[in-house]
């Protein structure tokens, strides 16, 4: 859902050939990177327990590319997989 939407984002900021057109994209993806979704995660640890962690550790949250949480700033980006 997520990913659809900054799709979205980026279709339209090529649409516009605009460079300040890709600002809501950086942010949106930004906000829900660090807040959103660390949230849901959560809840569903509380929810589902190991069976949610087994999934989250063999699903990528964005395509399989870099990440880090808030805890992660100044250590290296880990790559979830």
């Amino acid at each position: 859902m997520y990913l659809g939407l900054a799709g979205t984002l980026l279709a339209h900021a090529i649409a516009r050939r605009s460079p300040s057109a890709v600002i809501p994209l950086v942010g949106f993806v930004r906000l829900i990177d660090r807040y959103q979704i660390p949230a849901e995660e959560k809840a569903l640890e509380e929810r589902f327990g190991q069976a949610y962690l087994d999934y989250k550790e063999a699903v990528p949250r964005w395509l399989n590319v870099p990440v880090s949480s808030p805890g992660d700033l100044g250590r290296e980006s880990k790559v979830r997989r």
